[in-house]
């Protein structure tokens, strides 16, 4: 025998408790709660669902949305959600909801073509950017939607009541335009990283300038420069101050070739730092200078 529930204590965490104390399923008790949103057209299926989410909160509730049992549910629900979230970058639909979403608040949001040919077509891109959506929504997830109990599965909108899921892809749809512009930033990035290890004064500028890597691997390159012979520091310190390769031979009294050879030798020893883990270079950029610098390439 469970305890009464109205439609205004479905919150209760004595939902799923019986009179003695121990946990009941109570899925059907709920149902009866949902029997006017099934007689307005809401879906037997759905119905089922959000009842069973209702009763799925109740118990959380009880832990406080913590601990051990509230872990295993958020661990399951991130994966489900997961896959979902992937689903939906692969055939475009989260970014067509998003777009609706933003437009419909007055604040547009555009994809680059491109950018939605490489989600379709790149599943490594689409686990990144999905994980990215996934995290912070899930923190939202839980302080909005359960903790403040902003889910409500007595909702009467166009559609009815929505479940735990639905609501959760919905968070995500907003949750994909900031989280798509860092990701376009980040690939940006890459992408000029990648520019500059194929063009070795580029590359060296950006490895000791302000705007290396990271500080912890622009600070390596810098005390590698220092041990250099002081002919080679003074070819490198040149580059990175802009002067090309020409006014550096003149500046020194060397062959051209000299200072070429001596931005090439410092490259491949930045390379191999961050081969050995010492200096932070993207794998698949590295991977690419070394493609670019290997015998029989234009360089």
């Amino acid at each position: 025998m469970t305890d009464e529930i109205s439609r205004e204590d479905w919150r209760s965490p004595s939902l799923l408790k019986g009179t003695d104390g121990r946990p009941v399923d109570n899925t059907g008790e709920l149902l009866s709660v949902f029997e006017d949103d099934v007689q307005l057209g809401l879906p037997g299926d759905q119905a089922t669902q959000v009842a069973r989410d209702a009763a799925l909160v109740a118990e959380l509730r009880r832990v406080h949305f913590t601990g051990p049992r509230y872990d295993m549910f958020e661990n399951d629900f991130a994966g489900a959600a997961l896959i979902r979230l992937k689903g939906m970058l692969h055939n475009g639909s989260l970014i067509t909801e998003s777009q609706k979403k933003w437009k419909n608040s007055g604040n547009p949001l555009h994809v680059a073509e491109g950018d939605r040919r490489l989600l379709n077509e790149n599943e490594v891109q689409r686990d990144i950017l999905a994980v990215d959506i996934l995290l912070p929504a899930l923190r939202s997830f839980r302080k909005k939607a359960l903790i403040e109990g902003r889910w409500n599965p007595l909702h009467k909108g166009e559609h009815g009541p929505g479940n735990l899921m639905t609501y959760f892809i919905g968070r995500c749809e907003w949750e994909f335009r900031p989280q798509y512009v860092e990701w376009r930033r980040k690939r940006q990035r890459i992408a000029d990283i990648h520019a500059n290890l194929l063009d070795p004064e580029a590359f060296l500028t950006s490895m000791v300038g302000e705007e290396g890597p990271d500080a912890d691997s622009s600070g390596v390159v810098l005390d590698m420069l220092r041990s250099q012979p002081q002919r080679t520091q003074a070819v490198l310190w040149l580059v990175v101050e802009n002067y090309d390769q020409l006014e550096i031979a003149d500046l020194l009294h060397i062959s051209r070739g000299a200072v070429a050879n001596s931005i090439y030798r410092f490259r491949q020893k930045v390379l191999h730092a961050a081969h050995s883990g010492k200096v932070g270079i993207p794998a698949a950029v590295e991977y690419a200078a070394r493609r670019a610098a290997a015998p029989g390439k234009k360089r």
